[in-house]
């Protein structure tokens, strides 16, 4: 669940993880360490599924978190 934490504020944070992910999202979610269930979770699109997956007290960082499912989303 901290990996996928991690990868969306790396993917989102970081010209080389996005670049990475959109050439590859495959490649790069196995590469980050997600498990099946969160590499599922972003190719859904879903945000409430994507959230369920992160641990809650990341909730506190709402905002940022927010604007980077959707980033992801769109490029997935």
């Amino acid at each position: 669940m901290a990996q996928l934490l991690k990868f969306l504020k790396d993917t989102a944070g970081n010209a080389e993880s996005l670049t990475a992910f959109q050439k590859d999202p495959e490649a790069a979610m196995t590469a980050a360490g997600l498990s099946d269930a969160e590499k599922k979770a972003i190719k859904s699109g879903d945000r409430a599924q994507i959230a369920s997956l992160i641990e809650p007290g990341a909730h506190a960082e709402g905002a940022f978190l927010n604007v980077t499912v959707q980033l992801i989303i769109q490029i997935s």
